[in-house]
């Protein structure tokens, strides 16, 4: 709960500082808000999708969706776009990224996002990346509901 709410606050300057150019979707799973999780990890992803998927789109509609929900005993985080898409190469090099053990490459926030997330859960992480050109794109990262330390959480 409290990750969603410094997520609604940052994208609402989002959509300040783009001029309303898109509009954002929440749909929560009221059974997910008691969840511990780390600071920090929808955020860069969404920002992500703010810069490189909706900042550059024109189209009306454009549109960022923020899901959350439990499936099968794990906590799903999805940040989906109907923006841009992304070229093959650079699916598959953030897909790369999601896929190695210890992650080195410029995309500090995912990279960042998804070492947190791997130390916290080893390999009970995951993050798939889809994407299609003019279409959009989706991040869906998927986790066990662990109780973790607060310190990691900062509650």
């Amino acid at each position: 709960d409290t990750e969603l709410t410094f997520l609604k606050m940052y994208l609402e300057l989002m959509q300040q500082r783009y001029n309303n150019r898109f509009d954002i979707e929440y749909e929560v799973d009221p059974t997910v808000l008691n969840i511990q999780v780390p600071k920090l990890i929808i955020q860069p992803i969404a920002e992500n999708a703010i810069f490189h998927g909706l900042s550059t789109n024109r189209k009306p509609g454009s549109c960022l969706r923020i899901v959350c929900r439990a499936e099968n005993g794990m906590c799903v985080v999805s940040v989906l776009d109907n923006g841009v898409g992304m070229e093959a190469e650079t699916l598959e090099m953030l897909r790369n990224i999601a896929n190695t053990e210890n992650p080195h490459h410029t995309s500090v926030g995912l990279r960042n996002v998804i070492t947190r997330m791997r130390l916290l859960y080893g390999n009970q992480f995951s993050l798939e990346i889809n994407s299609v050109i003019n279409e959009g794109s989706a991040f869906i990262m998927r986790f066990p509901p662990l109780p973790i330390s607060g310190r990691e959480t900062g509650e």
